[in-house]
């Protein structure tokens, strides 16, 4: 028998895995197999590396822009709260007349008819003014020449405000003749253009246009006897006379006229004289304000911050 003489075998090598090429260019992680086969976020990293960052920066953008939103509306929440705040100090001001205490020089006493028509300034000596215990004025004299302006200069609280609403409600002596008007505040809003808020500011003629108005319907009415007629008749001529005098006819064409010098237009738009006042912000029904005061043209304007809340 031949014996089969057993060849040794070769160990077995083990085979080498092909790795692409394109892995080879690959820095490898530490410990990590899967670093060295392909995936697609390998392929794609070279293109997300800048969109991440252009990500990144859009978000840096995005937040500044949300931060700068939201301080913008602390900002005007806080700004309506100041004034809200001074506001409601005011309507506590207006609305009680017995916050002040008011003293001068001849207080109580009546001023002759001549010296009345010779008076064409407001002079008060030895002025004394306390709100609610405390003392703004003390021995302070008081004079407003005819035809000059003036202009309070002053810290809040000081009182140039409460010696404007004085002199208006005349707790400071006005002579009668002098007509005085303060300008403190916006329009109210309200379905009234802005053209009508200016016209009907003249209260004068507003009555006598209602009484116009009333007078007419009398003359008109054939169940009042003739003499009841012939007296509204006469009082209608009376009522015609004074209504030529204010210039009735051309009050709507100078209130017009008034407002357009404060931006107002005289044609449909936005900004239009014949919106409603309700439609305009504060800002603009300061200026209707404004054009109440140039229509009327009182003998002493006063203007307490007109710019305020101006747009």
């Amino acid at each position: 028998k031949e014996k089969a003489k057993a060849e040794p075998q070769q160990p077995q090598q083990p085979q080498q895995r092909r790795i692409p090429p394109a892995a080879l260019n690959r820095p490898q992680a530490a410990g990590g197999y899967m670093t060295a086969l392909p995936s697609s976020s390998d392929e794609s990293s070279d293109d997300e590396g800048p969109r991440r960052g252009g990500r990144q920066e859009e978000g840096t953008l995005a937040t500044a822009t949300i931060d700068a939103k939201e301080q913008k509306k602390r900002d005007r929440k806080a700004e309506m709260l100041a004034a809200q705040v001074a506001e409601a100090k005011k309507e506590a001001m207006r609305d009680d007349d017995d916050a002040f205490d008011v003293s001068y020089q001849g207080e109580g006493e009546s001023m002759s008819s001549d010296a009345v028509s010779q008076a064409r300034d407001i002079k008060v000596d030895n002025l004394t003014v306390r709100v609610k215990g405390k003392a703004l004025f003390d021995g302070t004299s008081l004079t407003i020449a005819e035809k000059r302006r003036y202009g309070l200069v002053g810290p809040n609280g000081h009182g140039k405000s409460t010696l404007m609403r004085l002199i208006a409600r005349r707790k400071i002596p006005v002579p009668d003749f002098i007509d005085v008007l303060l300008v403190e505040q916006e329009v109210a809003a309200s379905e009234k253009s802005a053209l009508e808020a200016v016209v009907e500011s003249d209260v004068e003629l507003m009555q006598l246009l209602e009484e116009e108005k009333r007078l007419s319907a009398l003359t008109l009415d054939e169940s009042l006897d003739d003499e009841k007629q012939k007296e509204a008749t006469t009082s209608l001529n009376e009522v015609y006379d004074k209504l030529r005098l204010k210039n009735a006819d051309s009050a709507e064409g100078r209130a017009s006229k008034i407002l357009h010098g404060l931006g107002f237009s005289n044609t449909p738009g936005r900004f239009s004289m014949h919106n409603s006042t309700q439609s305009f912000s504060g800002g603009w029904r300061m200026r209707v304000s404004l054009a109440r005061a140039l229509y009327i043209q009182p003998t002493l304007l006063l203007l307490d911050e007109p710019t305020n809340h101006l747009d």
